[in-house]
């Protein structure tokens, strides 16, 4: 679902509840483990320079990983999603497994 916010706030906004409070978790994650990361609107969804970007779609909460041999590493981790060559897709936001996440992106910041 492309939206026309503006910023990553605005985004949140926008999307549903479920969604928005998936994304916020990875969001702080995120800048957790990346605080100088670039944070900007690209293609109407969050992106985070050079590494990731989230989107909220019709069918899907979609996390984008740009270096895909992550998500091959922990495909089996990724219980019940449908997995892409550089993308993680959940119908239930809840059950996006955001332990593994963390482990990635401590793997990343080493």
């Amino acid at each position: 679902m492309k939206t026309e916010a503006i910023n990553v706030d605005e985004y949140l906004t926008m999307i549903p509840e479920d969604r928005a409070q998936v994304i916020t978790k990875i969001r702080s994650m995120i800048q957790k483990y990346f605080p100088d990361i670039e944070e900007t609107m690209e293609y109407g969804m969050p992106t985070y320079k050079p590494f990731c970007a989230m989107a909220s779609q019709k069918k899907y909460l979609t996390f984008y990983l740009f270096d895909g041999r992550k998500i091959e590493k922990y495909r089996d981790r990724f219980a019940n999603a449908s997995i892409g060559r550089s993308c993680i897709r959940y119908t239930h936001p809840e059950e996006f497994p955001l332990n593994v996440l963390e482990e990635i992106f401590e793997e990343m910041k080493s």
